[in-house]
């Protein structure tokens, strides 16, 4: 029997803020969790395989490698605007074998084996467009300027769409790049942005999570411009059978940045907040978040439960936001909310296991 290994873990960038000689490539990934996939299937194609990530990405030549598995080849197209290849690595061991790192492609025809890959990335390749594209199942991959500056140089995202995973979610999610081309041509690989991603979430809630970026170009860590994200994290009610419940939409949101101390986004608000819309009071704050807390009662709004829901929210966030009670709510004041782990305890009072 083959199998196929996923590497799925946090692994160390390989990037340095610019092009890498083809032999420099630092250490494989630590201790990768592998995740095994039964064989190939009729749709499969090894086109490169090597003993080790090191020795695959001297062999393939990618532009910039990072995650001890991703890859990216910047190419021209025949107008001479930038194109992105982008391919992610897998581990192939057939029994009894030593584990390959192998580069994959897919053909258009046969499909067995292909479900292997719902919810992970496989070869792709973006082009430069003039406005990122929208469809109801995500962006695709696609490549757009997002700043330029006369003196540094032009800053690019680059969106890689993972393949759908598989279930009854219908999740999309896109990984979302970051490159600079200075004014001498040269790129560099600025780091990866969050996530974006929407899909189903029970019977009653579409989920999703949506980052805008904007650079800022001042000078930082060797960088001429950082990349601010702003990322709203929304829950929105679906009909289910023809159900309405008329829950209110609930966005939370983070901010994080690419600063050129890490290829990975760093967080740079303390926990998450909401915006405080026109007009509301404390009372509807509260409300908003209790109704998508898990454990909420949609049948009885006034039982004991959601009392207690309602009460937890409520001294949560008179803690994290002193003085608000008495204070004037202004429109998109930040409302601090409680971390996931800090949840946790809260929920221990609801009976609520997460």
């Amino acid at each position: 029997m083959r199998v196929f290994v996923v590497a799925v873990a946090a692994a160390a960038l390989f990037t340095s803020g610019c092009v890498r000689p083809a032999h420099d490539w630092g250490e494989a990934a630590i201790e990768p969790y592998y995740y095994p996939l039964d064989g190939l299937g009729d749709s499969i194609v090894i086109d490169d395989s090597a003993d080790s990530w090191p020795e695959l990405c001297a062999k393939v030549k990618p532009t910039f490698a990072w995650n001890g598995m991703d890859m990216m080849w910047i190419e021209s197209d025949a107008q001479g605007k930038p194109l992105f290849r982008l391919n992610h690595a897998y581990v192939y061991q057939p029994d009894g074998e030593k584990p390959q790192w192998v580069c994959l492609s897919f053909k258009e025809e046969g499909t067995d084996g292909y479900y292997f890959f719902m919810g992970h990335n496989v070869p792709g390749k973006a082009r430069l467009m003039g406005t990122k594209p929208t469809s109801d199942h995500g962006s695709g991959d696609y490549a757009i300027v997002l700043s330029e500056n006369p003196q540094h140089g032009t800053v690019y995202e680059v969106g890689w769409q993972k393949e759908m995973a598989n279930g009854t979610s219908l999740a999309e999610v896109q990984r979302r790049l970051y490159l600079l081309k200075d004014r001498k041509g040269r790129w560099v690989f600025l780091g990866e942005g969050p996530e974006v991603y929407w899909g189903r979430s029970g019977w009653r809630e579409m989920e999703g999570t949506y980052g805008e970026a904007n650079i800022v170009w001042e000078s930082r860590n060797g960088l001429p411009c950082r990349v601010e994200f702003f990322i709203t994290n929304v829950k929105r009610e679906r009909a289910h059978e023809g159900v309405q419940l008329n829950l209110p939409t609930l966005e939370t949101r983070e901010e994080g940045e690419l600063d050129g101390s890490s290829k990975v986004m760093r967080v740079r608000t303390p926990r998450p907040y909401v915006l405080v819309q026109d007009g509301e009071p404390l009372s509807d704050i509260v409300e908003r978040l209790s109704v998508w807390t898990l454990g909420w009662d949609d049948e009885n709004k006034d039982s004991k439960v959601n009392a207690t829901i309602r009460d937890m929210w409520r001294k949560s966030i008179l803690r994290l936001n002193p003085g608000i009670e008495k204070s004037r709510i202004d429109s998109h004041m930040k409302v601090w909310l409680p971390t996931y782990v800090e949840s946790l305890e809260y929920r221990k009072h609801v009976h609520v296991v997460p």
